[in-house]
């Protein structure tokens, strides 16, 4: 179990560091650029975001939700996790609609931000905790 456990928080922190350092950076950048062309703003981000969703947002949720989340039901941090990725969902449905803009941008960064930052320290922790209590079981189980 521990080397399973040690396999998903190395994938969580491998998903997170892509995130930071190249998408968030990128968004961030992009939002600076583009701030007065809305139309050229929309041209890169739009795409971008698609593509941000699908191939590292909506597999990294997935993830998290079949795998991890099940393992510490019943945790309250998990249930805000979940609504943190209803809300990164919602705020990328704005983009898809056209609703979105600087605003919706700023607030999907600052949103993505918290919760790596919350996922990195709270929920791997949590996940460190479970190792520790199955290996604790595991050698103390009377045979």
């Amino acid at each position: 179990m521990k080397k399973d456990i040690n396999k998903i928080i190395n994938q969580l922190v491998e998903d997170h560091k892509w995130l930071e350092k190249t998408a968030m950076k990128y968004l961030e950048e992009t939002k600076v650029y583009y701030v007065d062309n809305k139309v050229e703003y929309e041209k890169y981000i739009i795409p971008f975001l698609r593509i941000l969703e699908e191939e590292l947002l909506m597999p990294h949720f997935k993830f998290e939700e079949e795998t991890i989340f099940p393992l510490l039901h019943g945790d309250p941090l998990i249930d805000e996790l979940g609504d943190e990725h209803r809300d990164v969902k919602d705020l990328l449905n704005k983009f898809r609609t056209s609703q979105g803009g600087i605003e919706v941008l700023e607030e999907l960064l600052h949103l993505l931000d918290r919760h790596v930052k919350k996922e990195d320290e709270k929920l791997s922790s949590k996940l460190h905790e479970l190792t520790k209590k199955s290996d604790f079981l595991q050698n103390n189980t009377i045979s």
